[in-house]
């Protein structure tokens, strides 16, 4: 796999690997590659997002669904066993929207970033078209290298349709592990091994 490698200090980005997000045939897999590339590759920073749908949000309003909190339940035990080593440079955000970076604590996931001395981002779970793309297209806007890691992400109900939109997006931008603009540097991880 692909890993980009445009800058020295970088965080990965895990959303909502939660219970609900991670049924199916396809999610379950996605979650243990997840866990092989958190074991694998390091980083400086980890940002572990959980969402929910109270009615008070936009999910409700635009969309008219709602779940809470104990429905759609906290981070797969083994994603959240394996960034048990990287307490000291993890930030939970617990997301009532789409954007990681528009969450209650958006000022502190910002010091975090700030502190950790964070310019490139990574973004691992679910959905690539939903809550990925907008935390995607929110760091860009931040002023982030931002890169999803295709293998590592899809849709929790595995329409692969939905996937392929949203990387013929991603791919446009030049926003993927594997759709790289040739000036930016890329590692090689092994997850098979």
């Amino acid at each position: 796999m692909i890993v980009p490698d445009a800058t020295e200090k970088k965080a990965l980005f895990i959303i909502d690997v939660q219970p609900l997000t991670c049924k199916g045939d396809i999610p379950p897999k996605v979650t243990k590659n997840i866990v092989r590339y958190i074991e694998k590759m390091p980083y400086e920073a980890y940002v572990l997002a959980e969402y929910h749908a109270p009615p008070s949000t936009m999910f409700y309003k635009q969309h008219d669904f709602t779940l809470s909190e104990k429905e759609t339940g906290k981070t797969c035990e083994t994603v959240r066993a394996t960034l048990q080593p990287f307490n000291d440079r993890l930030f939970e955000i617990k997301k009532t929207t789409r954007s990681c970076f528009k969450n209650p604590d958006q000022e502190a996931l910002q010091n975090f970033l700030e502190q950790k001395g964070i310019e490139e981002i990574h973004f691992v779970g679910f959905d690539i078209n939903d809550c990925v793309l907008a935390s995607a297209y929110e760091a860009i806007d931040s002023g982030y290298y931002s890169f999803v890691l295709e293998e590592l992400c899809h849709h929790n109900s595995g329409i692969q349709e939905l996937k392929d939109a949203a990387l013929k997006i991603f791919h446009r931008q030049n926003m993927t592990n594997n759709s790289l603009h040739e000036k930016i540097g890329r590692k090689t991880v092994n997850l098979n091994d």
